[in-house]
Parts: C-alpha cells; sequence; structure tokens
C-alpha cells in the first residue's frame, strides 16, 4: 500500500528512548529530503511523519524506534516550533544528537545486527569500516515518491569498488572538516600546503613538516585542527596513495609523490604495522617485487623487478564495468597502473591505488611511523 504525502502526526508513537531499536532512523537524511512533503523547505519534521505513517500502514505497525541526527540539522530546519519540538525529542532521548550522525547509526546497527536502517543513503564513505554493507540487500529501507504518495522498500546496497569508496571517504573527510570538494574555492584550498602558527601544536611539536598540516574551515576562516592560524606555503605536491590487501584484509597505506619512486617487497611489506604479517608469511613475494612509481605528468606505472613467482595485473574495462582476465607483467617493462586495477604479486598481497585525490605523505607518516617507505627519486 501507498500513503499519501499529506498524513497525520506519527512520529510520538514510533519514536522511543531505547538502546536496543528494532529501527535506527537517519533522522537528516528523512529530514532534508526534497519530494518529500512539506516541498521547498530545506528540511522539516513533517517529512519524518509521513514516513512513520507509511511503516505502519506497510510493515505492519510501529516498532521500537530511536532517531539519530547530526548537529547541522538544528541549524536546517527553519520552522521555530519544529525546532522547539526537535530539541524536546532530544530532550526526552528519542532523537539523539551527534557531531556526525553516519558512524553513530553505522555503528550501532553493527551492535544491533537485527535493527534496520531508515536512509536513502548508500553510506559509501564508511564501507571500509563497515565491509557489511557491501552488497546488503536485507538491512536497509528506503523510500520512493509518486503522485500516489510514498512507498517503503528494502534496499540493495550494492558493491561498490574501493577505488569508489575512498573517493567518499576523503569526500565525508572533507565535509567533516567544513570543506566540499565540489566547490571550486574549497578545491583550490585542499590542493594548497600549510603550516599552522601555534606553537603548542602537535604538527609543530613532531616536527611532521608544512605538508602534513590539513586546512579546517570554521566560522568562514581556514583554520588547523588545534584551532591555531594556518600558513600557506605553496601548491601541494602531486601523490597518490596505495592501498596494500590480502584478500579483504588491508595491511597499510602507502603514498608516492610525483618523481618518487617506490620498491615492493617482502621485507616492506612485513614492515607495514597494520599487517600483522612476518617475512615467513611472504614467503612467495620476492626481497625486491616491483616498483611503483608517479610520474610528474600524473602517470602511475608499476615495473616487474625480475620476482621469482612474478606479478599480474588486472585490468578495469571502464567502458563494460567489469575486470579483465589478468596478464603477467614482463620484467623490466613499466606498465601503467590506472584507478581501479589490481596489481596481485605472487598470488598473495594486492595493490592497487586509492581514489583520493589530495594525499599528504608526511600525515601518513606522522601517524604510522613503520610506514616510511625509502624513496629515491626517479632519473
Amino acid at each position: 500500500m501507498i500513503v499519501s504525502a499529506h498524513s497525520q502526526r506519527a512520529f510520538t508513537s514510533m519514536l522511543t528512548p531505547t538502546s536496543d531499536p528494532r529501527l535506527i532512523v537517519d533522522l537528516s537524511n528523512v529530514c532534508r529530503d526534497p519530494e518529500l512533503a512539506p516541498v521547498g523547505e530545506r528540511a522539516s519534521l513533517r517529512r519524518l511523519d509521513t514516513l512513520f505513517d507509511a511503516w505502519r500502514e506497510q510493515r505492519g505497525g510501529a516498532v521500537p524506534t530511536l532517531a539519530i541526527a547530526d548537529d547541522s540539522l538544528w541549524r536546517h530546519v527553519r520552522d521555530s516550533r519544529e525546532r522547539r519540538e526537535l530539541e524536546s525529542l532530544r530532550e526526552e532521548e528519542k532523537v539523539r544528537r551527534v557531531p556526525a550522525a553516519d558512524p553513530v547509526i553505522l555503528g550501532l546497527a553493527e551492535v544491533r545486527s537485527s535493527a534496520l536502517i531508515l536512509s536513502n543513503d548508500f553510506f559509501r564513505g564508511h564501507r571500509r569500516r563497515h565491509p557489511w554493507i557491501q552488497g546488503c540487500t536485507d538491512r536497509f529501507v528506503g523510500w520512493r515518491t509518486s503522485a500516489d504518495g510514498v512507498e517503503l522498500f528494502d534496499r540493495d546496497m550494492q558493491s561498490f569498488s574501493w577505488y569508489t569508496v575512498s573517493q567518499h571517504e576523503e569526500r565525508d573527510e572533507c565535509v567533516a572538516r567544513g570543506l566540499r570538494l565540489d566547490d571550486d574555492e574549497d578545491w583550490w584550498v585542499l590542493g594548497r600546503a600549510y603550516r599552522c602558527n601555534n606553537v603548542n601544536c602537535l604538527h609543530t611539536l613532531l616536527g611532521t613538516g608544512d605538508a602534513a598540516v590539513r586546512p579546517w574551515r570554521r566560522d568562514g576562516q581556514l583554520v588547523c585542527s588545534c584551532d591555531g592560524p594556518l600558513e600557506d606555503v605553496g601548491e601541494l605536491p602531486s601523490a597518490i596513495e596505495l592501498v596494500v590487501s590480502v584478500g579483504d584484509r588491508e595491511l597499510g597505506r602507502l603514498a608516492i609523490v610525483a618523481g618518487e619512486r617506490l620498491e615492493l617487497g617482502r621485507d616492506r611489506l612485513a614492515s607495514l604495522e597494520r599487517s600483522g604479517l612476518s617475512v615467513d608469511d611472504l614467503a612467495f613475494v620476492s626481497r625486491r617485487h616491483v616498483a611503483v612509481s608517479w610520474t610528474v605528468s600524473n602517470v602511475a606505472l608499476v615495473e616487474e623487478l625480475g620476482s621469482t613467482n612474478r606479478s599480474v595485473l588486472r585490468r578495469w574495462d571502464r567502458a563494460r564495468s567489469r575486470a579483465l582476465p589478468p596478464a603477467e607483467l614482463p620484467a623490466g617493462q613499466r606498465t601503467e597502473l590506472r584507478p581501479r586495477d589490481v596489481l596481485r604479486l605472487a598470488d598473495v598481497v594486492d595493490v592497487r591505488r586509492s581514489g583520493r585525490r589530495f594525499v599528504i605523505p608526511e600525515e601518513r607518516v606522522a601517524q604510522d611511523t613503520a610506514i616510511t617507505p625509502e624513496r629515491t627519486r626517479l632519473a
């Protein structure tokens, strides 16, 4: 049954101050959906009413429900009566207000494995932390609108490439810092290197270097994470991030700046702090297996160094959206490593590019001192 978008209030009978919800509502996603009435409002609680009416009629009655919203929803609800209502629900612990809602929603859903999530978000940027979302068909409930009203349906969350996932991770991180990748000014800001001028900042105390400071936009000003003022010290060097994994387990990430060449082999891979692998675990990988470089022309090249158990490259066919059969790399020949390609070493370790556009190598080193690859300048 499809219910009319013009419904009576329903949320007071479903929202519950509970730590064990059967339904978790992505409240910001619901209230900001322009396809739900009232049309033209930036955000409205009335949209929650409509979906709860649909739930009761299409899903067999009310269930214990908790709504989670990020701080920005309070700014986007313009109607003063609705803002008071939203605050009242928060005080009654029927709505949980948090700085960033998505991690809380997914974290609670992971713990409460029988709970459903009401949202039209694909949560692309959270799938590395929550891999259970990939291909999920029974945990997420969405909605669609038509001239007849609103219909709820079980969502197919699909499986996205890890390249796409990392692109959305970066986008979400930028939004959390007050910056947007689709804004030309912010894109320029993200392409610059910064120094924090706060002498008590950890960046300064740890000596991580100029390029290690990621900018935040707060109250219209660019600042460090410590709220200290930033000094623009020039253009951020072009770099790519490599993701190293075995099966579904990520071992670590390595950054390569334009003009540099990084060798990967048994010792280097075993040194990745997150790997949990020893040199013995990587016995089939040669000590000097492959070299990856990022040229000043922004092309990633991989060179097989004559390893014992060789390397294969699985190309991604963009036109057909599928992986091509793996092809063995000839020793000594440089081959381009494109987005979504997968390089496999000795049929054990996978190496691929992440989708991040703005990579800061020094920050990665500062966060994980084990990731300190020896780099040599390309001739």
